[in-house]
């Protein structure tokens, strides 16, 4: 390629859209695909489905790449059925120069310019928006001002005789998420601690990730102003620093330095978000506190301003095992109750009372170890992070909650959070749906449940259309009368449980079986498809995509402990959901027995909304269950 022209070197690629779709190879089912920027950023996209042969998405907002970055879009394929004689399927990448494209693109539709490139039979066409077309998925103003053509685009963009529901996209459902993502795609946290406090562990546990490269090894000055940004969790961003030693003010300077420059900073994509301060929990009343680290929380104040620091008292189970020691030293036998009071004591003689003599009372402190049997305690650290980090900034806490792999309940409460921002709250009204098939508006909300609980799902399986469908064929099932007692209740947890060791009880092999999947495909969602109409039926086939989608994500996040989620653990948990007695045919009940309001007035609305928190509430799992409840699912490390 000749050498690109300095005015290109300076533009930023803005991909507007991505359309992949094989040739004359029909023996290839196209499943997902993913892009990535420099093995950094990556980006699942929600598609429409041409058939079995064409995959497209349109970007809210749109992907900015520098001309410096290159970017791959990896493309996953099945073979047909027939094509036995076929190796294995795997995944295709296929790499692009934004310079080439920004320099051999073609004027399309409306505008647009149009880049293909083929590679093993698979066409990836990137639509690219010009320097005079404003970016989508910005402010009222630029929505009002691209809705028109985003119209055009959604028909100009169907195959002939093929109308699939579009789904979000420019000018039309923008997810509530993409636009808290758009302000603040990532929880930006700054960790200090000394080498071996257990940072890394913390980090890996908290956020469910795998090596963590923090400088373990390097004083913090080279690195404090490096990101690192886990492949398996985009959700947050870290930066590291070591500790502070006595006498030395050097580091001290560095966090200080660095803190005041994050918080001039324009953008809260950019500024800080928390701080956790790791300290290693003394044993034998040994010392807390080094005069660095003591300095630095006497001036705390003045140095983060609103920014929440948490001081994190680490190795939580050496004090516990050392206490143990003590007693059986002593030939005292002492009970479990007792070696937890004794803990407790130890806590708060040890850390809690000289970290608040050197730095106030108000201070926010939790004690953790990443060991098994104290996953709560990573649970309560997150929620006091995220709950303080949301007492300045709102979007920064979402994002928080996003990001964390660990506390159950920070997954619920943010899921309700976000929904009441838009769409929960005018279910039953049409003011933000009229003109949208229901499918568009299910698809946004969806869009919306799934961003929070940000589960590992390289492949996209939770966004796809299947599992959309799947979702969409249960809601379908909502007729009837209701059946269930609804003064009867049920510990939604256990009930789960008691259903997946039903499932997995007969499993003797090394591996989860399939499981057939609960519903016919789309046939079964046909209602979907049609225009928003307000009435109660639709209301309450809202309120049962919501309850059973979010029920079915705490099951996944049961199932799920680590790693990437796989079509079995997917189909698992739909089918325990299906199948348990607190599970969807008592939701479905519960629901087909709620009368909305006469008048679908404000009050309605209103009324709907707490009923759909209140199922929530009614069918959910809490931190403290997640440990036992797991213990009771056998063969759940088959499950991976």
């Amino acid at each position: 390629m000749s050498e690109t022209p300095h005015h290109l070197s300076r533009r930023t690629l803005r991909i507007f859209s991505i359309d992949v779709r094989t040739t004359q190879n029909f023996a290839k089912k196209l499943e997902s695909y993913k892009l990535k920027i420099d093995n950094q950023r990556e980006f699942c996209p929600n598609f429409v489905e041409y058939g079995s042969l064409r995959l497209s998405t349109t970007f809210d907002p749109v992907i900015e790449v520098a001309p410096s970055n290159h970017f791959t879009v990896t493309v996953h394929y099945s073979w047909a059925p027939w094509a036995v004689w076929k190796k294995p399927a795997q995944p295709v990448d296929i790499s692009f120069d934004p310079q080439e494209i920004l320099a051999d693109t073609r004027t399309t539709r409306e505008g647009l310019r149009e880049f293909q490139k083929i590679y093993k039979k698979i066409v990836v066409t990137v639509e690219v928006l010009p320097d005079h077309l404003p970016s989508v998925g910005g402010n009222a103003e630029q929505s009002q001002s691209t809705s028109g053509h985003a119209g055009q685009l959604s028909s100009a963009s169907s195959d002939a005789g093929q109308s699939p529901p579009t789904v979000g996209g420019t000018g039309r459902l923008p997810s509530t998420s993409s636009a808290v993502l758009r302000a603040c795609p990532r929880f930006r946290l700054l960790v200090i601690g000394k080498t071996g406090v257990g940072k890394s562990s913390l980090i890996q546990h908290a956020f469910n990730i795998g090596e963590v490269h923090v400088s373990d090894t390097t004083r913090g000055e080279a690195h404090i102003d490096q990101e690192f940004i886990a492949p398996e969790n985009e959700r947050f961003v870290l930066h590291d620093s070591q500790g502070f030693e006595s006498g030395d003010q050097g580091n001290v300077k560095i966090v200080k330095d660095f803190i005041a420059r994050r918080s001039n900073m324009p953008e809260l994509r950019d500024r800080l978000h928390a701080v956790w301060l790791c300290l290693a929990t003394p044993h034998a009343n040994g010392r807390l506190l080094e005069s660095g680290v003591r300095t630095f929380l006497e001036s705390r104040r003045d140095i983060l301003g609103n920014i929440p620091i948490v001081v994190v008292f680490t190795k939580l189970d050496l004090l516990a095992a050392s206490l143990d020691r003590e007693a059986f030293d002593s030939g005292e036998d002492i009970d479990d109750a007792t070696l937890e009071g004794r803990k407790t004591s130890a806590l708060n003689e040890w850390c809690v009372k000289p970290l608040q003599a050197a730095a106030g009372s108000d201070i926010l402190q939790a004690a953790v170890s990443t060991e098994e049997g104290y996953e709560n305690t990573i649970a309560r650290l997150l929620e006091i992070t995220t709950t303080n980090v949301d007492k300045y900034i709102n979007e920064a806490a979402l994002v928080a909650v996003m990001a964390q792999r660990r506390n159950i309940r920070l997954k619920i409460e943010g899921s309700i959070a976000l929904g009441k921002k838009r769409y929960w709250s005018s279910l039953a009204s049409s003011a933000n749906f009229a003109g949208h098939t229901l499918w568009e508006c299910l698809h946004v909300i969806h869009t919306d449940i799934i961003a929070v609980w940000n589960f590992e799902d390289p492949h996209c399986r939770l966004s796809s259309q299947e599992f959309r469908k799947e979702m969409a064929g249960m809601v379908g099932s909502l007729e009837g009368k209701p059946t269930a007692d609804p003064n009867r209740t049920f510990k939604f947890g256990l009930s789960m449980v008691a259903t997946i060791a039903g499932i997995l009880t007969p499993l003797a092999g090394p591996a989860l079986p399939v499981v057939v999947p609960i519903t016919a495909g789309i046939a079964l969602v046909a209602w979907a498809y049609t225009i928003y109409q307000k009435s109660h039926d639709v209301l309450r086939q809202f309120m049962a995509y919501i309850v059973d989608l979010m029920c079915i994500m705490q099951i996944l996040f049961l199932v799920s402990p680590q790693g990437p989620v796989s079509p079995e653990t997917i189909q698992l948990a739909v089918r325990a959901y299906s199948e348990s007695e607190a599970g969807k045919d008592q939701v479905h009940s519960l629901i087909r027995a709620y009368e909305p309001s006469a008048a679908l007035t404000r009050a309605g609305r209103d009324h709907a909304l707490e009923k759909i928190i209140k199922l929530i509430n009614d069918h959910r799992i809490e931190p403290e269950e997640i440990s036992s409840l797991r213990a009771k699912i056998p063969n759940l490390d088959k499950l991976s």
